[in-house]
């Protein structure tokens, strides 16, 4: 949800199959498409470990294409 609501922000002319394509893909890329469903977590509750958190900030970046 997180990947997805990036793309969302920065591509509101995307519709929805073309953002879930690119959010599945970059999911893909960094490795997370196993835990795609899963909560990053927050300070009391953390699902994620700290190196796939750090790949879904990666993910938020990729989403872009830069």
């Amino acid at each position: 949800e997180n990947i997805d609501q990036t793309a969302r922000l920065r591509f509101p002319q995307l519709d929805r199959d073309e953002r879930i394509a690119r959010v599945d893909d970059v999911l893909e890329e960094v490795g997370l498409t196993t835990w795609a469903d899963l909560p990053v977590g927050d300070d009391t509750h953390r699902v994620l470990s700290g190196g796939q958190r750090r790949r879904a900030a990666i993910a938020q970046e990729l989403v872009c294409r830069p």
